[in-house]
C-alpha cells in the first residue's frame, strides 16, 4: 500500500500479462532485499533504479530482461528500449507496491519517484 491518495500508473502494453506480473513479483523480492537491509523508519529512500539500475543492470536471468527484448524486437534502438524498459519498470514498481497487504509505503515524486517505509 501507498499512502496519500496514489493513482495507478500505466503499464506496458508490449509484454503478456504473465511477464508483467512476473516482473512484479522480481521488483517486490528486490523491495524486501531492500526493507531487510534498512530498518523501517531509518528514512532510507530507495527508486526502482536503485532495485534494477545502476550497479544491479545485469538483467540477465531476470523477468525484466522480457521487457527490453521485447522493446528491441518492436524496433527500438538498444538506448531506446533501456530508456523506456526503465520507465516501464518503474510503473510496475509502482503498482506492485499498491497492491502489497500489510506494509505501508511513503512516496515523494522528483525527477524518479522514490519510496520508503
Amino acid at each position: 500500500m501507498i499512502t496519500g491518495n496514489p493513482q495507478r500508473q500505466g503499464e506496458t502494453r508490449i509484454v503478456d500479462p504473465a511477464t508483467k506480473q512476473a516482473i512484479k513479483t522480481f521488483l517486490l523480492g528486490a523491495v524486501w532485499d531492500w526493507c531487510n537491509k534498512h530498518q523501517q523508519g531509518s528514512g532510507v529512500w530507495f527508486t526502482a533504479r536503485d532495485l534494477v539500475g545502476g550497479a544491479n543492470n545485469d538483467w540477465q536471468g531476470t523477468p525484466c530482461l522480457n521487457l527490453y527484448n521485447a522493446h528491441l524486437a518492436a524496433g527500438k534502438t538498444q538506448g531506446q528500449a533501456q530508456e523506456q524498459a526503465g520507465k516501464e519498470i518503474g510503473h510496475l514498481l509502482f503498482n506492485a507496491l499498491l497492491e502489497v497487504p500489510g506494509r505501508t509505503f511513503q512516496t515523494r515524486d522528483g525527477y524518479v519517484k522514490e519510496y520508503t517505509w
